[in-house]
């Protein structure tokens, strides 16, 4: 190692696939989405991503959710957030610092829709 390591911070960013479950409103503004992890049969809470969105991705987005949705959670376990709710058939591409012990995403970000899986 060079003599920089000693200081440098840092931090891998780890990305994964997550079906979308549903997106949150602040008011009447978009404010990210909600994103699910498969166990088995059942879908849980994998944590709400609000970064990582500009205003064209954001409207295409909500543009892709509007045909999906529907009027419950898709989560085996009810979460207590408030939003719109759609089936977790599309997959977002995230990136992210760490995963609590739930398996919740820590500091995620967007980047994109995949549409290749």
């Amino acid at each position: 190692m060079g003599p920089c390591h000693d200081w440098v911070k840092v931090t891998c960013a780890q990305r994964e696939t997550l079906p979308i479950a549903g997106f949150a409103i602040d008011g009447r503004k978009f404010d990210g989405i909600y994103l699910g992890r498969r166990k088995g049969k059942d879908l849980v809470y994998a944590g709400k991503v609000d970064h990582g969105f500009d205003d064209a991705s954001a409207k295409d987005l909500q543009a892709r959710l509007k045909p999906l949705i529907r009027k419950t959670q898709p989560y085996a376990k009810k979460i207590a957030h408030r939003g719109g709710w759609v089936e977790p058939s599309l997959l977002a591409e995230i990136e992210y610092r760490a995963k609590s012990a739930e398996g919740k995403v820590r500091h995620p970000f967007f980047k994109g829709i995949r549409e290749d899986l």
